[in-house]
């Protein structure tokens, strides 16, 4: 009796004081979010979006330009050690499909074929990316043999391009057939 008597106390004491019954109505309001505010986070993150946009879109051509010049060294080393270990004429040639002829550029994709025509490896082109020679003037679309040692037909360069942006990375095949990748090498004038 004497804890109920000590409650009634208390809760007269809030009424009287008027404290109990705003305490809990701002626990009450505090719980949730308002939709006002939660308009003013979505404006927020919009603008910041909106100034995040521009680097974020350079970052992914740089990224796609990056790509596809690894998938060039790539192709370009498969194809030179298929020539030495096999001791048959490998080509690395421009190739849109995967169908072992050799036509278009290596912006739409590129292959290794094998010396009786038989496709060893296709990779697929990238959108917004183009292959072009070191002068920047035209897609390359000049194809490259080893022979049996591992020497290559020609020197040769392939600057691999992008719309969206003006890095440039390329890969070199010297007169002896061994590629490298090298950074703004070439013009890329898309």
């Amino acid at each position: 009796m004497h804890a109920v008597g000590m409650r009634s106390d208390y809760s007269t004491a809030c009424r009287l004081l008027g404290t109990c019954h705003d305490y809990r109505w701002n626990l009450r309001r505090a719980r949730g979010v308002t939709l006002i505010e939660c308009l003013i986070v979505l404006a927020m993150l919009a603008v910041l979006l909106g100034l995040a946009m521009p680097s974020m879109t350079a970052q992914y051509a740089s990224w796609q330009i990056r790509s596809h010049a690894a998938q060039l060294m790539s192709a370009a080393m498969t194809a030179r050690g298929l020539a030495m270990s096999s001791g048959e004429v490998v080509t690395l040639c421009p190739m849109p499909e995967a169908s072992a002829v050799c036509s278009g550029h290596y912006g739409q994709g590129f292959a290794v074929v094998r010396e009786d025509g038989s496709l060893y490896r296709w990779y697929p082109g990238r959108a917004g990316v183009s292959v072009r020679n070191r002068a920047g003037d035209r897609p390359q679309n000049q194809s490259l043999t080893w022979d049996a040692k591992g020497i290559g037909s020609r020197n040769l360069t392939l600057s691999v391009c992008s719309v969206r942006s003006q890095e440039n990375r390329a890969l070199v095949v010297n007169r002896v057939g061994r590629p490298r990748r090298v950074r703004d090498w070439g013009r890329c004038d898309v």
